[in-house]
């Protein structure tokens, strides 16, 4: 199965010793939370832009936050990836924010 999704990159500072450390992070749409809820870590993951294509070897999933559903109230996880800092920091330089990204995750096999 393959995961596309348009996602905007967002910028975290960490404050630690007094020095300032950036992180750079993209979070996928409710409508992937299903799919992406059974993984840890995502294999040859492509980001790409208008200028640029990017294939990142591994990159680990973390449980970014919840969203709450209106009408039922009901909580589903929305998951997030870092993009490294070199990469990130290229595309911040030529203002770009918004990625295409495209995982290929595998089928999930159901036992009854």
């Amino acid at each position: 199965m393959i995961v596309e999704d348009v996602v905007k990159m967002k910028k975290r500072v960490y404050r630690k010793n007094g020095k300032e450390y950036p992180m750079y992070y993209v979070t996928f749409s409710i409508n992937y939370s299903d799919i992406l809820s059974h993984f840890k870590e995502l294999q040859d993951v492509e980001v790409i832009t208008e200028k640029m294509r990017v294939v990142l070897p591994k990159v680990n999933l973390f449980e970014y936050s919840y969203y709450v559903h209106r009408r039922t109230g009901q909580k589903v996880k929305q998951f997030s990836f870092v993009i490294p800092k070199t990469i990130a920091e290229k595309l911040e330089k030529e203002g770009i924010k918004k990625l295409k990204v495209i995982v290929e995750v595998p089928e999930l096999v159901v036992k009854s």
